[in-house]
């Protein structure tokens, strides 16, 4: 398998296709690999009258030397081609060294309508590594925290007025109340959260009050709430747990399947039905977001979060295996 150490010293081309988005090139081991790509950190030159970019030992020495810092950094480069002034988002650029990220890629594969991955370590961002990059604003937390299972790093909110605020028209337009999966990472600051008597959100996705998902540390003791409300029905299920290390969390809705379902760690730990048709549309500007109830912060999670994926279809197997520790 390459890594990115191998392919330096030689040409990677990043090539405009014509199509609706880009592929590209990389002549390695003579391997043709064509995969959309991720975003990216800093401008490359452009060359040739479509838009070749390429990527030599002397740009990958702009990114960074070291190959984590380097995958990660290629993660969110944004390229703006010449003749365009809109940006390009680019997606997946390190598919052609997996053993760098294997989890992203295999995030991508399920077609997410949002992948808030956590793994910024500057800026105000939070990127949507999805298709859809429907990006959203850090406010307050503090980036480039402990690393999950899934690699990388992970943010930390720290209970006092931090809050991820995903909310985009775009993402609005996408998030289905009646079928669909939010899968949460988090690990809490210390085994104290567990039993502080603080209602503390990992993540809350709402249209109104009658239509939200939510992942939620409870104030009773050693209690993780998985929630989802539609047409003002609520089908809910309480996980007692109290661990100090990392853990992923999933509700799976289908009203066509009238199915609920509730995952810790790939295990599925509950199910429900009765699930009843969404009501209204689109979601709550101020309602919908990460590590707080809301813009105003309150109800504050307190600890460290990683990926935050969601799906416009219920948990298939593949889904359910990003939960892995």
């Amino acid at each position: 398998m390459s890594t990115l150490s191998d392919v330096r010293g030689r040409p990677l081309y990043l090539q405009n296709d014509g199509l609706d988005f880009l592929r590209v090139k990389a002549f390695i081991e003579d391997i043709d690999i064509q995969e959309p790509l991720i975003q990216a950190a800093v401008p490359l030159p452009v060359i040739g009258d479509l838009g070749q970019v390429k990527l030599d030992a002397a740009i990958l020495d702009q990114l960074g030397s070291a190959n984590a810092q380097l995958s990660d950094t290629l993660n969110r480069l944004y390229i703006q081609w010449e003749s365009d002034l809109e940006i390009v988002y680019l997606k997946e650029l390190i598919a052609f060294a997996p053993n760098l990220d294997p989890y992203l890629p295999a995030v991508l594969t399920t077609n997410p309508i949002a992948a808030f991955m956590e793994r910024e370590t500057s800026g105000t961002t939070i990127i949507d590594a999805s298709v859809n990059v429907n990006n959203g604003v850090y406010v307050g937390a503090t980036l480039g925290q402990d690393a999950p299972p899934t690699g990388f790093t992970a943010v930390l909110y720290d209970g006092v007025n931090d809050f991820g605020n995903i909310y985009s028209a775009g993402l609005a337009g996408l998030v289905d109340f009646d079928e669909g999966c939010a899968l949460v990472w988090f690990k809490v600051l210390n085994v104290g959260v567990w039993t502080d008597g603080t209602v503390r959100q990992a993540l809350k996705v709402q249209r109104d009050a009658n239509n939200n998902f939510l992942v939620t540390k409870r104030s009773q003791d050693n209690q993780v709430r998985l929630e989802i409300k539609a047409g003002a029905n609520s089908e809910i299920f309480d996980i007692t747990a109290s661990p100090t290390g990392w853990n992923s969390y999933m509700i799976s809705w289908s009203l066509s399947g009238d199915l609920i379902e509730y995952y810790k760690n790939t295990t599925l730990v509950g199910t429900d039905s009765g699930l009843v048709a969404a009501t209204g549309a689109g979601l709550n500007a101020n309602n919908t977001g990460i590590g707080a109830a809301n813009t105003v912060s309150t109800q504050e999670f307190t600890g460290f979060i990683g990926p935050v994926i969601l799906w416009d279809t219920p948990a298939t197997a593949a889904i359910i295996a990003l939960g892995a520790v």
